[in-house]
């Protein structure tokens, strides 16, 4: 199991990715949500 773990967005390219912490390093992978999600936009924060 993973010690910590959440979800962080790239706000130059709106992309996401899952954050988790393991072997003692930060480490960031692409979390692709196309299937269900079709768009998203983060102007408004």
């Amino acid at each position: 199991m993973l010690g910590e773990e959440g979800k962080v967005v790239d706000y130059e390219t709106n992309d996401f990715y899952l954050k988790y912490y393991t072997d003692g390093k930060w480490r960031f992978d692409k979390f692709y949500l196309m299937q269900s999600i079709h768009h998203f936009t983060f102007m408004d924060y």
